[in-house]
C-alpha cells in the first residue's frame, strides 16, 4: 500500500479533538496504529510493550491486549495468550494506586461508567430520533446543529455496519479480534446521554475507526479507506462545528497585518 495512507490518520476524530483539548485519546489513537502495523506485517517483538502502553493511556485499550489473548487461544498458543494478558499489569498497578491515593469522592461513581450498558437500548439511534434543542442558538443555527449531528451519528452506523460486514475478510486474526470487542463497546453504549456530540462519544471508540482503516488498507478494496476516511471526515465537520471560535481566533492572528 501506499506510504500516503498514513496521512488517514489525521481525520481520526481523536487527533482535531487533541488539538483543541489535548485529550489522552490522540495517544491511544497513535498506539492503536502501531499494534496494526505490528500485527499486520508481523513484526511482534514489541508488541507487549504497545499493549501495555495502551491499558496505561486509556482504560478503554484494555481490549487490545484482551484482542491479542483471544486470538492466541483461537490459535491453540495459551501460553502466548497469557503473555499478551499480562500486559494490563502494569494498568492494573497505576488503578490500585489511584485507588489508594485519591480520596474518596473522586471514586464515587464506580469503576464502569454511566453510558455502559445502563438499559438494553439502542442509545444511538434514540438520539438520532430526539434531536438536541440547543436553546442558546438562533433558530438557522439549530438548523445545521441537529443536521450535523443527524450526519455524524450517519456516519458512525455505517462505520459500524462497514465493519460488521467486512470484518471476516480483514487480517490477522488479532486485528480481527480487536475490532470486534471494540464493537462490542460500541454496542454497549445504550445510554442515549452518551451520543451528545462526537467530541464526546468517538474519543472511547478512537481505536475502532484506527482498526477499520487499518484493516480496510490490508484489503483488496482499495477504496474501502476512502470511503471510512470521507465517513470520519463527517464526524469531524461537527467536531469543527465546536471549535470554530477557536478557529476563527487563528485566522484572525494569521491575517493581523
Amino acid at each position: 500500500r501506499h506510504p500516503g495512507l498514513g496521512l488517514l490518520f489525521l481525520v481520526i476524530p481523536a487527533v482535531p479533538i487533541a488539538v483543541d483539548s489535548m485529550t489522552i485519546d490522540v495517544s491511544l489513537a497513535a498506539l492503536t496504529a502501531c499494534f496494526a502495523y505490528q500485527v499486520m506485517t508481523g513484526r511482534q517483538r514489541g508488541l507487549w510493550w504497545t499493549l501495555a502502553a495502551a491499558c496505561l493511556s486509556r482504560e478503554t485499550g484494555v481490549l487490545l491486549p484482551a484482542a491479542a489473548s483471544i486470538a492466541a487461544l483461537l490459535g491453540r498458543a495459551p501460553r502466548r495468550a497469557l503473555a499478551w494478558a499480562t500486559a494490563i499489569v502494569p494498568a492494573c498497578l497505576w488503578y490500585a494506586y489511584l485507588y489508594r491515593a485519591l480520596p474518596a469522592s473522586a471514586l464515587a461513581e464506580g469503576f464502569f461508567p454511566a453510558w455502559f450498558i445502563p438499559r438494553p437500548t439502542a442509545g444511538i439511534l434514540l438520539r438520532a430520533a430526539d434531536p438536541l434543542p440547543y436553546p442558546v442558538l438562533a433558530k438557522e443555527l439549530v438548523f445545521a446543529a441537529r443536521v450535523l449531528d443527524l450526519i455524524s451519528l450517519g456516519a458512525t452506523i455505517i462505520l459500524a455496519v462497514l465493519g460488521i460486514v467486512f470484518v471476516r475478510k480483514m487480517r490477522p486474526v488479532i486485528l480481527q479480534a480487536a475490532i470486534v470487542l471494540f464493537l462490542g463497546l460500541l454496542a454497549a453504549a445504550t445510554d442515549q446521554g452518551f451520543w451528545i456530540t462526537p467530541y464526546g462519544y468517538a474519543r472511547p471508540i478512537t481505536p475502532l475507526f484506527v482498526l477499520l482503516l487499518a484493516g480496510a488498507s490490508g484489503m483488496e478494496q482499495r477504496r474501502l479507506p476512502i470511503i471510512m476516511a470521507l465517513l470520519l471526515g463527517l464526524l469531524d465537520l461537527r467536531i469543527g462545528a465546536e471549535m470554530q471560535t477557536q478557529m476563527a481566533g487563528i485566522l484572525r492572528l494569521m491575517t493581523r497585518n
